[in-house]
């Protein structure tokens, strides 16, 4: 699900035609990525490497504004009831990452979820 979020958060602000040359640069040759697939490490670091030399941004301009992209929407439609069974808000929400975690893998099983750490800011 997280690359078909990357496809269309560049082509919202990019177009059709910078993504393919992003896929293309990174060497990537899926035509459409499937939501319950699970992707190599080396094909998203390749497209975001990609992304930084074709876009002239570096890897926290990209990535920042995916990560909202992602919380904002495609969370929210691919996960809307599970999420809100899981936090009141971030500090909370990614605290019990792991569980919800397992929950979705219910529901996708080939999904291979990073390990995470939530550090207290407090």
């Amino acid at each position: 699900m997280a690359h078909k979020s990357v496809q269309e958060l560049v082509t919202i602000n990019f177009g059709m035609n910078k993504w393919e040359a992003i896929k293309k640069k990174a060497g990537v040759t899926v035509e459409a990525f499937i939501s319950n697939e699970s992707y190599p490490d080396a094909l998203t670091c390749g497209l975001i490497g990609a992304a930084t030399e074709l876009l002239g941004m570096s890897a926290d301009e990209i990535l920042f504004p995916f990560g909202e992209f992602w919380v904002l929407n495609t969370a929210r439609q691919g996960y809307g009831d599970l999420l809100s069974y899981v936090g009141r808000n971030m500090p909370e929400f990614l605290d019990y990452l792991p569980m919800f975690h397992t929950r979705v893998a219910l529901i996708f099983p080939n999904l291979k979820p990073q390990a995470q750490v939530t550090l207290d800011s407090a």
